[in-house]
């Protein structure tokens, strides 16, 4: 299947079942989705894991708990990095990188306020904005 086929597939609640099964990352049944999303019911839930199943992305073993097989990244996932449990998205390593390195400018240099200064600042608040317009983008984007 096509990357662009499986973004097609991979939309709504089915996205949003693979993405309680990457954030566990164990083994799942139905009635832990159900209760996890709080969808309507457990067939709602095993409608979704049977076809992320026939996509390839989890399986189903013998207990009726279903693993996951493959991780992807298409669609909004590309935008989001996965670290110990969390998912989060990259755009927050960038904005606290960014902030980071703005607050131990300030702290080792001792602001002067003099044009060099200034033109640091406005670089580093420049870079911290687009970061986190980005994070705030992709936010309103994963919840729709």
């Amino acid at each position: 299947m096509s990357e662009r086929d499986l973004e097609q597939e991979l939309r709504g609640k089915t996205l949003q079942v693979y993405w309680y099964i990457l954030r566990t990352r164990k083994p799942v049944t139905a009635r832990e989705v159900q209760r996890g999303l709080h969808l309507s019911s457990p067939s709602v839930a095993i409608h979704h894991l049977e076809k992320l199943s026939r996509l390839g992305l989890i399986s189903k073993d013998n207990m009726g708990q279903y693993n996951l097989v493959e991780e992807v990244k298409v669609g909004l996932l590309r935008f989001f990095i996965g670290t110990g449990g969390y998912i989060m998205p990259r755009h927050v390593l960038y904005l606290a990188y960014f902030t980071g390195l703005l607050v131990f400018y300030i702290i080792a240099f001792n602001l002067s306020f003099n044009i060099k200064d200034i033109y640091i600042v406005i670089l580093a608040l420049s870079s911290i904005t687009v970061s986190a317009y980005e994070l705030v983008t992709i936010y309103r984007m994963k919840q729709t």
